[in-house]
C-alpha cells in the first residue's frame, strides 16, 4: 500500500474517532443524587417558630434548625402542626423526621420521643393586668378580702384580750368603770383599749389601781408600734388588689381564674398540684382574655410571653419577676433516630458559633 493511501486511511479514522466521541459527550449526564429531605414539624410559637402570609417560616428556632440542615447538607419541607403535642405524636409515629418551636423537654414526652441537645433555657411565667383596678365593687372586693378580714380579726382579737385583762383587774376597785358582770365588764374594757389605742382619750374610762396603771402604760406604748403595725397592713390590703390584682405571684394561683394554653407543656404544673385552670385554645386566646379581665392571670413560656406582650399588649399587661419551673427547649426527634448525633453535633456547632448571639439578640434584645 502506497503511503499516501495509508495516510489518507489514517485521517479517516481519526475524524470517525473525534465524531464518536463527540457524540457521547453530547449525551446528557445522568442526575447527580439529591440528599432526602428532612420533614420536619412547626408549630407557631412566636418567636421561636412564626409563619408569614407567604407560608415561610422564620424564629429563632428555625433560624437554628437551618444552620443544622446547612451543615448536614440537607434540604428541609417543613409540616405545619398545630400544638406542640401534635409535634410530639408526629415524631413519635415516624411521621416527621424532627420538630422544631419552642418545644418543652419534659419527662413525660421523652417517653415516647428523643430530644436533641437544649437549645433554649426557659420557664413558666405569669401575667398579670397592669391597668389599676378602680370603682366602688372593686373597694368592696378589698374590704371582704381574706387579708383584710385577717388583719381586722387580729386587731379585734388583741383588744378584746387587752380589754379583759384590765377588766379582770379593774372589776372590784373600779366597779364603775368596769362592771363586775363579765360580758358588760369586757365590753367595758375592750372600750378603753380601743379608745387608748387610737388616742381618742375621752377620759370616761381610765384605770386606778397600780396594776392597772401599770398595764395602761405598757399598753400605750405597745398601741404605737401596734397602730404603725396595723396601719401598713390594712393599708396594703385594701390597695394590692387595685394596684397588682388578685394575683402577685404563685401564691396566689390556687383559687384565682388561671388560663394556660390547652396541652401545653405548662398544664403539667397545675396538675401535679390539683389547681384548676381556664383551657385556652392557644397563647392569643389567652392574653385577650387577661386583658378583657375574664381571668385573673395567664401562665405560659416566659419568653413566648414576654415576646407577645410587648408585641401587642404593652402597657396593658405585664409579668410577675419571678419564673418558676424551669425547664429547656429542645428539637423533637423520632426514637431512635439515625440522624440525633449528627443533629446534637450540629446544635453544638451553631450554638458555640457569634451567629447565634446575634440570632438571639435579633428576637430578645440584650440578654446579658
Amino acid at each position: 500500500m502506497s503511503l499516501p493511501q495509508s495516510l489518507g486511511r489514517y485521517l479517516v479514522a481519526l475524524i470517525l474517532c473525534a465524531m464518536w466521541a463527540g457524540t457521547v459527550s453530547a449525551q446528557p449526564a445522568p442526575d447527580a443524587p439529591t440528599a432526602n429531605p428532612f420533614v420536619v414539624g412547626t408549630k407557631v410559637a412566636a418567636p421561636f417558630s412564626m409563619e408569614d402570609e407567604t407560608g415561610a417560616w422564620t424564629g429563632l428556632s428555625i433560624e437554628l434548625w437551618q444552620a443544622i440542615a446547612a451543615k448536614l447538607g440537607r434540604p428541609t419541607a417543613f409540616k405545619s402542626f398545630k400544638t406542640a403535642d401534635d409535634v410530639v405524636n408526629a415524631a413519635a409515629e415516624g411521621a416527621i423526621d424532627a420538630g422544631v418551636a419552642a418545644t418543652s423537654i419534659t419527662a413525660e414526652r421523652e417517653k415516647i420521643v428523643d430530644f436533641s441537645h437544649p437549645f433554649y433555657k426557659s420557664g413558666l411565667a405569669i401575667a398579670v393586668s397592669s391597668r389599676n383596678s378602680s370603682g366602688l365593687f372593686e373597694i368592696f372586693k378589698a374590704l371582704i378580702s381574706p387579708a383584710f378580714l385577717t388583719t381586722v380579726g387580729a386587731l379585734l382579737g388583741l383588744l378584746l384580750i387587752t380589754g379583759a385583762i384590765m377588766w379582770f383587774v379593774e372589776r372590784k376597785r373600779n366597779w364603775d368603770q368596769f362592771e363586775q358582770d363579765p360580758a358588760a365588764g369586757i365590753g367595758d374594757g375592750f372600750w378603753w383599749a380601743a379608745v387608748t389605742m387610737t388616742t381618742v382619750g375621752y377620759g370616761d374610762k381610765a384605770p386606778v389601781t397600780f396594776l392597772g396603771r401599770f398595764i395602761a402604760v405598757i399598753w400605750m406604748f405597745a398601741a404605737l408600734i401596734l397602730t404603725a403595725v396595723f396601719t401598713a397592713q390594712l393599708a396594703s390590703s385594701l390597695t394590692v388588689n387595685k394596684i397588682s390584682g388578685p394575683v402577685t405571684g404563685i401564691k396566689d394561683l390556687p383559687g384565682a381564674r388561671v388560663g394556660v394554653v390547652n396541652k401545653a407543656a405548662s398544664n403539667d404544673y397545675f396538675k401535679r398540684r390539683y389547681i384548676q385552670t381556664i383551657a385556652m385554645d392557644d397563647i392569643d386566646q389567652g392574653l385577650r382574655a387577661l386583658d378583657e379581665g375574664t381571668i385573673d392571670a395567664f401562665v405560659h413560656d416566659e419568653p413566648i410571653l414576654k415576646f407577645q406582650i410587648l408585641k401587642g399588649y404593652q402597657g396593658r399587661l405585664n409579668i410577675l419577676p419571678n419564673v418558676f419551673e424551669v425547664q429547656d427547649y429542645g428539637i423533637v426527634l423520632p426514637p431512635n433516630s439515625p440522624d440525633r448525633e449528627a443533629i446534637n453535633q450540629a446544635v453544638l456547632d451553631v450554638m458555640a458559633a457569634p451567629t447565634w448571639r446575634v440570632a438571639r439578640e435579633k428576637y430578645f434584645g440584650t440578654e446579658d
